[in-house]
């Protein structure tokens, strides 16, 4: 029952306001993994994630002079994070023979990464890698 172990594994965050504190999963974790995994698996067969984000402006300068200084900043219900871990690990799993061992990873400030993404590049590498769903 691979969602009862992931619920303990949750970490304090911010919840949607329609959420159930944390504290409340990994209490009834046993009760909730059930129905969960069943919300998930019908999510991921619908090639959705469970739960709609709640959208917060984040200013993105210090003096605010028009919307376009605000960054929308999503908190994201907490089924949709354990289903996010499960699409990880089977994408992972999926291409790790692929990654390179001498790969590094450098950190980048990429606050504005989404704005400037091609989603068709992003798209084509996934569907080179077999991150097919089909």
């Amino acid at each position: 029952m691979d969602v009862y172990k992931r619920i303990p594994k949750l970490n304090q965050r911010s919840t949607t306001p329609t959420d159930l504190p944390i504290k409340l999963y990994k209490e009834f974790a046993l009760e909730l993994a059930t129905p969960l995994c069943s919300i998930l698996n019908a999510s991921l067969y619908q090639y959705s994630c469970p739960g709609d984000s709640l959208f917060t402006p984040i200013p993105k300068t210090p003096s605010l002079q028009s919307l376009s200084d605000l960054r929308p900043v999503a908190i994201t219900p907490i089924p949709s994070f354990i289903c996010e871990d499960f699409v990880f690990d089977w994408s992972y799993n999926k291409i790790s023979n692929s990654l390179d061992n001498q790969q590094f990873v450098a950190f980048v400030d990429i606050r504005k990464t989404f704005d400037l993404v091609d989603h068709t590049v992003v798209i084509n590498k996934a569907i080179s890698l077999s991150l097919s769903l089909t």
